[in-house]
């Protein structure tokens, strides 16, 4: 389980998709926008050196253009002046006089001259205020008014120093537009922006090959398994997400090869399980047999778990019956066909001979040469001749003893005579120790044969009925008739196992002399 969380959480040192990627695009958009900002921090300095140098070489110039004319407005306003003052000078010191008229004619036409040439001066001032556009106050002696340069009418501002005294005003025009400036670093931005874009493109398809082909790899290991090859195992390598996917159907193949085995297995155990009910219901007896002066009956009860045990009542050519238990080694279909072969032979055998001895010899041999080393079956037979009332005992190995009620006295005998197991050794061992015993039943006396089965049924507490707590019971209710005699047992052993699954199967078989 340990290591199937590690291979399912993946290395831990591999680095996650979502890892890589935030780590690839910071480093990136870092480097980038590093040296975006060092380009637009140099582009920004440049541009405002221009700007600013700009703005001064403008304002220089426009200035000095603006006091060259002013200069010019105070020499002619002093000039005017000076020949006005001549003029009235003369007007009243000197009237009438001829030569004086024609001087102050002389200073009136220099003084008229000098207004024209103030006024056209005045009319060709390089700059205008724009109408309609208040002068902005900055404080009580500096203030910006808005212009329109020359014929262009290009916008500008002036800024006006004035503290009420006229020698002391003073004016700075500045330009107001910066367009040129403010395209070049609208540039450097644009080119910034569409680095960064490139960059985080050219990263993010870089990222994204790097998970793509792992992927692909995946879906190609996936269409492989998809055509039925579960023992394929991925080949893709690489960030943690992708180790983990991989892993995960790796662990999946595994796991639905596992399915693919258990649910073949299982088909198999239910063909297995159908043959094995078939063949034990082969192996139930055919009918019970009826004769004059005795009862015959069979209780049988299935187990869970499917084995080869059988019981059978086996009637003579002579009118002798024989009633027979069996329990096999083996459990499932192995042990149902040996049950299925030793019930064949000994059916053969019993019914085709006179001689008990030489039957059970026969059908040793034959089972030893046919079932595998390790297997065997124990068999306790009982032939009952109703003409004379002698039982004949036979026992191969089985655990169980017969079961003797006599009425006479309501107490139970055993009976079971030497022998071992058939199929476990292949002839001397067996006949060597095989024994016969006998007995005659009188009225009211009972036979009862078992299989291991009842002796071996459980409790809840996991406690075993035992052969004791059997002969216990067989000796209570062993003067009734057959059938309500095997009912007590069933009811019993049902009660007993209160719910719990049957080990093996349970063979009963009795029969009575009325």
């Amino acid at each position: 389980m340990a290591r199937r969380k590690q291979e399912l959480s993946g290395s831990k040192t591999a680095m996650s998709l979502a890892t890589r990627f935030t780590l690839s695009m910071t480093l990136a958009l870092t480097a980038v926008m590093t040296a975006a900002g060092v380009a637009l921090y140099s582009s920004a300095a440049k541009v405002t050196a221009s700007v600013q140098a700009n703005a001064l070489v403008d304002a220089v110039r426009m200035t000095g253009a603006n006091q060259k004319i002013d200069s010019e407005l105070k020499r002619l306003e002093i000039e005017r002046a000076l020949l006005e003052s001549v003029e009235k000078f003369v007007a009243t010191n000197y009237p009438g006089k001829a030569d004086f008229t024609k001087l102050r004619n002389e200073l009136k036409t220099m003084w008229g001259t000098r207004t024209t040439q103030k006024a056209d001066l005045e009319l060709s001032l390089p700059w205008r205020q724009v109408e309609g556009e208040p002068a902005i106050a900055y404080d009580a002696e500096i203030k910006r008014i808005p212009i329109e340069i020359g014929s262009t009418k290009a916008k500008a501002s002036l800024l006006r120093y004035s503290t009420g005294e006229r020698a002391s005003d003073f004016d700075l025009l500045t330009p107001f537009s910066t367009v040129e400036a403010e395209n070049e670093l609208l540039g450097v931005i644009i080119a910034i922006i569409v680095a960064a874009i490139g960059v985080g493109a050219l990263v993010s398809v870089v990222v994204a090959s790097q998970a793509s082909r792992p992927i692909v790899a995946i879906a190609d290991d996936v269409r492989h398994i998809a055509t039925g090859d579960l023992a394929h195992t991925t080949r893709a390598r690489g960030v943690h997400e992708v180790n983990v996917l991989a892993r995960s159907i790796d662990r999946m193949a595994a796991d639905l090869s596992a399915a693919q085995e258990a649910k073949l297995e299982l088909s198999v155990r239910e063909r297995e399980i159908a043959l094995v009910s078939e063949v034990r219901e082969s192996l139930r007896p055919n009918a019970t047999p009826g004769h004059a002066g005795y009862e015959f009956a069979a209780l049988g009860m299935s187990a869970a778990n499917l084995g080869g045990d059988f019981h059978d009542f086996i009637s003579t050519p002579g009118g002798q019956v024989g009633l027979l238990v069996c329990d096999v080694s083996g459990r499932g279909l192995p042990g149902t066909l040996v049950g299925a072969t030793a019930r064949a032979y000994l059916r053969a055998e019993l019914t085709g001979r006179d001689d008990l001895r030489e039957a059970l010899f026969h059908v040793n041999r034959e089972l030893a040469r046919d079932v595998r080393r390790g297997m065997y079956v124990s068999a306790l037979y009982v032939l009952l001749d109703p003409k004379t009332h002698v039982v004949r005992i036979a026992c191969a190995g089985h655990k169980i003893p017969l079961l003797h009620f006599v009425a006479a006295t309501g107490k139970v005998t055993l009976v079971q005579p030497e022998g071992i197991a058939l199929g476990f050794d292949k002839g001397p061992i067996f006949e060597s120790r095989l024994e016969l015993a006998e007995l005659k039943l009188e009225p009211g006396d009972r036979l009862t044969i078992f299989n291991s089965g009842p002796a071996v049924l459980v409790n809840s507490e996991g406690k075993e009925f035992g052969e004791k707590n059997l002969y216990a019971q067989v000796q209570r209710h062993g003067a009734r008739s057959s059938d309500e005699f095997l009912d007590r047992l069933r009811s019993v052993l049902e009660s007993y196992a209160d719910g719990t699954a049957l080990e093996r199967d349970i063979s009963i078989l009795t029969s009575r002399r009325v």
